[in-house]
């Protein structure tokens, strides 16, 4: 897979939301699954809905409620950021695309380092078809309860996937397969 040309075939591609199959994407714990995710999608938005969502949550406990305030806290800030700046500006380690219209094409970027392709989006279906092997991480009450909380809201639904041989079979959308391996 040619990164030029995958990123080409995404250009060409109408700038609403839509859906993208990623088969047999393996993550970095050896889990391999097929994800159907919703592409196009506005990382802002997701946060405002998820702000919102988390302003009427009612917390159970101390810890709960200080996990609220500072999932508030962190979500706000950065909203506040992409009020100076987008998305794209932010992220300085990433090279963002634009479309024959030079609009940026929401849901990829490459990072200029590692020279990876990354697709993002909203999960909308996960079907594992190998387990991973996930260490055992022993967090705090806090960040339990960040988890607990964060989990519930739309943000938690959104992925980012790097795209480099081996790592997925192919992508489809639009009625487009692209292979990846």
């Amino acid at each position: 897979m040619e990164i030029n040309s995958l990123v080409e075939q995404l250009g060409k591609l109408d700038t609403r939301s839509m859906f993208m199959t990623i088969e047999e994407y393996r993550n970095s714990a050896d889990e391999i699954a097929d994800y159907s995710i919703a592409f196009h999608v506005s990382y802002q938005s997701l946060l405002k809905r998820s702000l919102i969502q988390l302003e009427t949550y009612i917390p159970e406990n101390e810890t709960e409620l200080q996990a609220k305030q500072e999932l508030m806290k962190s979500y706000q800030s950065s909203l506040d950021k992409m009020k100076e700046k987008s998305q794209e500006e932010l992220e300085e380690h990433y090279t963002h695309f634009k479309d024959c219209n030079g609009n940026y094409i929401k849901g990829v970027k490459l990072h200029n380092d590692s020279n990876t392709l990354h697709l993002y989006g909203v999960i909308v279906h996960k079907r594992v078809t190998q387990p991973g092997n996930y260490k055992k991480v022993n967090s705090s009450q806090l960040t339990l309860a960040k988890q607990k909380i964060s989990n519930e809201l739309p943000i938690s639904r959104w992925r980012q996937f790097k795209i480099v041989p081996g790592q997925a079979k192919s992508i489809n959308v639009q009625k487009m397969q692209i292979t990846v391996e």
